[in-house]
């Protein structure tokens, strides 16, 4: 099932709060991952998360630090896209 950009944008929001302990208040749909002190192996956790919530899958690195809140939620939604393709 595809999710709206807006949706998956919120999910991302609420792992970075709760997995790594970023705070909500300075958090934006613009906010990198490296503003965020969140390396290459947070990008990964990230990515197993987007995976099991929409069953989406990355490629080591895909998700990169200077990547905002809404680059990943578009990159979801493009992979989704591509999902959508195959199953068609």
């Amino acid at each position: 099932m595809s999710a709206d950009a807006g949706e998956i944008e919120q999910f991302i929001t609420r792992v970075l709060v709760d997995a790594f302990d970023a705070e909500e208040d300075g958090l934006g749909v613009d906010t990198t991952l490296r503003q965020l002190s969140i390396d290459s192996l947070g990008g990964v956790e990230l990515s197993l998360a987007l995976k099991k919530e929409y069953g989406v899958s990355f490629v080591a690195g895909e998700i990169q630090v200077d990547f905002s809140v809404t680059d990943i939620a578009e990159l979801v939604r493009s992979k989704q896209r591509e999902l959508g393709a195959v199953g068609s």
